[in-house]
């Protein structure tokens, strides 16, 4: 059994500061759609959208592989246009948590440390995908093709913050070849 560990951490400050300057754009160059609804406070106004609260959660990721397919991602993200489309129109950085948002900043790095490439070529950041279970605990899923490519077997993570740092810790175990 192969074990790699990546770790991140990151001033709130410096994410504060690009949400304020480039909004809701700068949240969905590294975030996912359901990230990002993750970090939004008001969430009875997104269930206003929905009937059924299970339609805004993470529902195209395999909670028991922990992938997810392109397919299933384009069908969320349709499925959300509308609201994105009042989220970007309405938009102000007091409705996000800046400390959540930071701590994805920095399970995504710690994530791409653990697998050893870091973010670029090999790994974008909309190939990795948080999501939280029912207790509130996080966990990472990876794109299908990145999954498969990487050989995992498990990947394990673990975010903290506070009013000026989030860190985040990433353990992965990868099938032998």
């Amino acid at each position: 059994m192969n074990l790699e560990i990546g770790t991140d951490i990151i001033a709130t400050s410096r994410i504060k500061n690009a949400i304020a300057k480039f909004g809701l754009g700068f949240l969905e160059r590294f975030l996912l759609p359901s990230e990002i609804l993750l970090a939004y406070k008001n969430k009875e106004k997104l269930l206003l959208y929905n009937k059924d609260s299970k339609s805004l959660s993470h529902e195209f990721i395999s909670t028991k592989t922990h992938f997810f397919t392109q397919e299933n991602l384009d069908l969320y993200t349709t499925q959300m246009q509308d609201i994105f489309n009042d989220l970007q129109a309405n938009f102000t950085i007091e409705s996000y948590k800046i400390d959540t948002i930071a701590g994805f900043w920095a399970i995504k790095e710690a994530c791409s440390k653990a697998l050893g490439v870091g973010i670029g070529k090999e790994l974008g950041f909309h190939d990795i995908c948080i999501y939280k279970d029912m207790y509130g605990k996080p966990h990472l899923a990876l794109h299908e093709n990145k999954y498969n490519n990487f050989r995992i077997q498990k990947i394990a993570i673990s975010m903290s913050h506070d009013c000026l740092n989030a860190i985040a810790v990433c353990v992965i175990t990868f099938n032998e070849a």
